[in-house]
């Protein structure tokens, strides 16, 4: 199974950074939450075959959480 594009990524990115926002208190807590949930999508999107099936802003919210 493949990354997801990095124009895939960048696409949501405005979308998780307001996502982790809501999770954490701080806006440094909220870009280290979005840098962990990045890697650990490439690397779920590369090693799990059912992730690779998942929408990535579902996949994302799923880990980020």
């Amino acid at each position: 199974m493949n990354p997801p594009p990095t124009d895939e990524l960048l696409d949501e990115l405005p979308w998780l950074r307001r996502f982790a926002a809501g999770l954490v208190r701080s806006a440094a807590d909220a870009d280290d939450l979005v840098q962990d949930t990045l890697g650990e999508a490439l690397t779920a999107r590369s090693g799990d075959r059912s992730a690779g099936d998942r929408p990535l802003r579902g996949l994302l919210g799923g880990i980020a959480r």
